[in-house]
């Protein structure tokens, strides 16, 4: 009785701990969406995926990036309407991190409508699951994946980004 006491236990204990860790990505995740969608860059590239913003030329370079990409977007009519995430899917263990995905749909305004889009968004922690950075794995080839995570666990499986669908109504 007592090992099945122990066993019971021990399973709340990870399942509790497996819940945190999906609650707390969520939430930082959500931060870098609200970010986004504010032009908050600062915060944006602090929950980026750190070797991401290294390889993007570093914090100054990304920011410029980001900034030229949005005026870009504004001065063809199109802008984030809105950005939902789904449940996190399984976590799984790649060298020293961790890494997940969270299903997005993003809505953008484009001229007469809007376009909707299913994105998958990888979440790495290098601590364990305390902490969380991102980034969008939307088409990103086999070789843009070796190079960010050389010990990627293929075992998780990256979606393409799904082809846009346009609607006059918002969705």
């Amino acid at each position: 009785m007592k090992h099945i006491v122990l066993f019971l236990v021990l399973c709340t204990t990870t399942l509790n701990t497996i819940a945190q860790d999906t609650s707390k990505m969520k939430a930082t995740a959500q931060k870098l969406l609200d970010a986004t969608m504010k032009e908050d860059y600062a915060t944006l590239l602090k929950y980026t995926y750190p070797k991401a913003v290294v390889l993007g030329g570093g914090m100054a370079k990304m920011t410029a990036t980001i900034k030229t990409g949005m005026k870009q977007m504004k001065e063809s009519n199109v802008s984030f309407h809105s950005v939902k995430l789904h449940e996190p899917g399984k976590i799984y263990k790649a060298g020293k991190e961790l890494h997940c995905v969270i299903p997005q749909t993003t809505v953008m305004k484009v001229t007469g409508g809007y376009l909707t889009a299913e994105t998958p968004l990888l979440c790495i922690s290098s601590d364990g699951g305390k902490n969380w950075t991102y980034i969008s794995a939307g088409n990103m080839d086999k070789e843009k994946i070796k190079l960010l995570f050389p010990n990627f666990n293929h075992a998780l499986k990256l979606q393409n980004t799904s082809k846009p669908v346009f609607q006059t109504e918002a969705p």
